[in-house]
């Protein structure tokens, strides 16, 4: 019988699952969660990309989009939640088929919803922004445990605004608080938008670069390797380099991989999908002599490590300023939330 749910969709499962006790222990288990999971990864995967206007009066216009890791196809996404004028949202992570968006809806309340698109489910969790005296400087990551369907919230934030160290929360499914906390180490001077996690760890990036107009980061992992895409811009070029981080016990080395460079600022988001990084070009353009007119353009490569080649997947052309807020790798599941 459960061979036969593993080819059902999302919804019916979960459906099936609110019957009775005996088969919402069977479908909620990790050895079923999982067998159909890698049946679904034989589909592919998605990207979704959060975009925004740059004007700072309101973020309630920002959108998802999604797209085909493999063809480039984009499709409509919406979120499960309406918010007014003065309401904004951020798209903490995803894993595991679950999101995990902080959202205000009002302008006041602050909350972080986790949300499994194919199974309908979903949980809200208060935002510790105000429990912890909430200030502009922070940092959430959004991570599964190993061999686990339990999840788990971070949040990094400053304690004590007159002291550079910071402290990491953790909201857990089998806690239900925001109880634990843990000081950072006493090198993590700063709060940065990018993380990942990897064999239980949380990794931060420290940028101590000088003489550059801006310098942009996104971390990744791939085959237990931690993965730097790094970025230099001014307002007329800009440098990217995606690096590998080698570690063999306290021997660490960095090994480039690729190099980019052209005209116009740019971000370099990247993720990786089906073992090949994607990488999104991001260039503003603004018109001489024409202050209102602006242009954004946004180039989606697929590289392939064996012969340094890339694949375009998908060209945005936005006649506006637009920025992109993050960048996620999506893989349906039905993992709990």
């Amino acid at each position: 019988m459960c061979e036969i749910f593993e080819r059902c969709n999302g919804l019916t499962i979960q459906n099936v699952r609110r019957t009775c006790r005996h088969w919402s222990r069977i479908l909620g288990s990790h050895n079923f969660v999982t067998r159909v999971c890698t049946r679904w990864s034989s589909r592919g995967c998605f990207l979704f990309a959060h975009f925004g206007y740059s004007f700072t009066w309101t973020t309630s216009l920002d959108w998802i989009m999604k797209l085909d890791s493999r063809t480039g196809k984009v499709t409509e996404f919406t979120l499960s939640f309406l918010i007014n004028h003065d309401g904004w949202f951020e798209v903490v992570g995803v894993e595991n088929g679950v999101f995990c968006v902080r959202y205000c809806c009002l302008g006041s309340e602050r909350f972080l919803l986790i949300w499994n698109p194919a199974t309908g489910m979903f949980s809200k969790v208060k935002d510790p922004f105000d429990l912890y005296n909430g200030e502009p400087s922070f940092l959430y990551a959004f991570v599964h445990y190993p061999d686990s369907l339990d999840y788990a919230i971070i949040h990094v934030f400053y304690e004590d605004y007159e002291s550079p160290a910071c402290t990491l929360a953790i909201y857990t499914t089998f806690r239900r608080n925001w109880d634990v906390t843990i000081p950072c180490p006493s090198y993590v001077h700063g709060l940065e938008s990018t993380y990942v996690t990897l064999d239980e760890a949380v990794y931060w990036i420290s940028d101590t670069v000088e003489g550059i107009a801006a310098h942009c980061h996104s971390i990744l992992a791939k085959d237990g390797h931690i993965y730097v895409a790094s970025n230099e811009h001014d307002e007329d070029t800009y440098h990217s380099v995606t690096w590998r981080l080698d570690q063999n016990g306290d021997d660490v080395q960095w090994v480039r991989l690729y190099k980019h460079h052209g005209n116009g600022t740019t971000y370099v988001p990247a993720v990786v999908a089906d073992g090949a990084p994607i990488y999104i070009m991001e260039k503003h353009i603004d018109v001489e002599d024409l202050d209102e007119l602006k242009f954004t353009n946004f180039d989606i490569y697929r590289y392939n490590e064996e012969d340094d080649t890339k694949t375009s997947l998908q060209m945005l052309k936005y006649d506006d300023d637009v920025d992109m807020r993050s960048l996620h790798l999506y893989q349906p599941s039905i993992y709990p939330v």
